[in-house]
């Protein structure tokens, strides 16, 4: 036993050294993402500013914070809300956020939930909001509570959890290795320090929060990947290209200013910043589309879906290239879906079968096509998504992107969708149609 915890000390330390040499040209940033859901939001941690980390090679292990019993007793009426953690390091396998119910100041009672967030839901050297999608209350039979971040061990990988600049909380600094529960502490007083890691409870509210999914839809070169601020918190970092986040939460009727810098400025460097607003209980699909030459723009459609029926596809369409023309977007065998879609511009949502479609994009009131896609529902239960055109028809350089297809699920995956050949559509039919239909009543 002694030798293994020499071992997991050396790991410790080795990380920390080698956590420490790397920090020298990162700068961290403060904050939580500003718009927890609930319009009476508290937040209870230990910590204070990001400033190191520390990590194991290829272990499991969990971080984790406690809030006693007495601590609790506060917040009568409250509910878990999310939990927000700073990840220097996007662990290859995930993680598990974890919380527990009782327990006492050594280690935590019974797991009473457990949620995996996936690799492509995590941005690394920012804050990440884990939204807990259950109902807990804060205060349940004088129990304390513990949030656990559980690393998902990587062979050859050191996943590095950020953490402040001390002095340590005993319960803000747990860790469960081999085993076993200890303070990061006990490990010497080079590491004691507090987890990067908040707890959020909401009290009752009488305004629902605005939903809103961010989409990076520029295939500006210069701005292929970039860091975002609202209202002059840096809440997403190297935010890429075709990615999106999951729908998030927003203050309704609150000013918010959303700013776009390349990666690592500061905001005071922001190549562009719009101006804001959402209705409560509204929720938006906010898509940065054009570039330098058309202008950088914020496009936000209310009335965003979130939730799928069996068995039907509900999609829309955004035209996102700065280059192309209005277009037509037809199914190759059931006609127009889209018709007359300008770049900037987006449709109402149609209801589709779950099938496999090859989309045309054509000219107006044209049936030859200039670019086709495959699109392949078939596989797939249910799914509700805004589709993206973007790219360009004639990329000016080998750094602009071509013009592609897209869709983003309701939790931030991007589906990018194969070109195939374009050939002449088929003479409509005689008699009896064989065309498919696709815009059958939504129920």
């Amino acid at each position: 036993m002694k030798k293994n915890l020499l071992r997991l000390l050396l790991f410790v330390i080795a990380g920390l050294l080698r956590f420490r040499q790397e920090i020298q040209t990162e700068t961290f940033d403060n904050g939580t993402l500003p718009v927890p859901r609930g319009g009476n939001t508290v937040t209870l941690s230990y910590d204070n500013l990001p400033s190191t980390g520390v990590g194991l090679a290829g272990k499991r292990y969990i971080a984790a914070i406690r809030f006693d019993a007495s601590t609790l007793v506060a917040y009568p009426e409250y509910s878990l809300n999310s939990v927000d953690v700073y990840l220097r390091d996007i662990p290859h396998n995930g993680f598990f956020l974890n919380i527990y119910r009782g327990g006492n100041s050594s280690a935590p009672g019974a797991l009473v939930y457990k949620k995996f967030v996936a690799p492509s839901q995590l941005f690394s050297y920012s804050w990440n909001n884990i939204t807990i999608d259950t109902t807990l209350s804060v205060i349940n039979n004088n129990s304390d509570i513990w949030v656990g971040i559980d690393i998902l061990a990587v062979t050859g990988q050191t996943v590095f959890m950020s953490l402040d600049s001390g002095p340590g909380n005993p319960n803000g600094s747990k860790i469960f290795i081999e085993n076993q529960w200890r303070n990061l502490s006990f490990f010497g007083q080079g590491i004691n320090k507090n987890w990067n890691l908040k707890l959020k409870i909401a009290g009752p509210s009488t305004q629902l929060p605005a939903k809103v999914q961010i989409v990076h839809n520029s295939p500006e070169p210069v701005a292929k990947n970039v860091d975002v601020f609202v209202n002059g918190q840096r809440v997403l970092s190297n935010f890429e290209y075709k990615k999106a986040t999951p729908f998030l939460d927003f203050q309704p009727n609150t000013a918010y200013s959303i700013s776009l810098t390349l990666p690592g400025q500061p905001l005071s460097s922001a190549v562009v910043t719009f101006n804001a607003s959402f209705n409560e209980g509204e929720n938006y699909v906010a898509a940065v589309q054009g570039d330098l030459q058309t202008g950088l723009r914020l496009v936000a459609r209310p009335g965003a879906e979130v939730t799928g029926i069996l068995g039907v596809g509900r999609i829309y369409a955004t035209h996102g290239s700065p280059d192309a023309p209005e277009v037509d977007i037809r199914e190759r065998t059931a006609g127009v879906l889209f018709s007359g879609v300008s770049f900037g511009e987006f449709t109402n949502y149609i209801s589709l079968p779950l099938a496999d479609y090859t989309l045309d994009f054509t000219l107006p009131g044209l049936s030859t096509p200039v670019v086709s896609f495959r699109v392949d529902l078939s596989a797939v239960a249910a799914i509700v998504a805004p589709v993206f055109a973007t790219g360009y028809l004639n990329p000016a350089s080998s750094s602009a992107p071509g013009f592609g297809l897209f869709a983003v699920l309701t939790d931030g995956t991007v589906i990018e969708f194969p070109k195939v050949p374009s050939i002449p559509p088929p003479p409509p039919p005689t008699g009896h149609s064989q065309r498919r239909s696709v815009t059958q009543p939504f129920i």
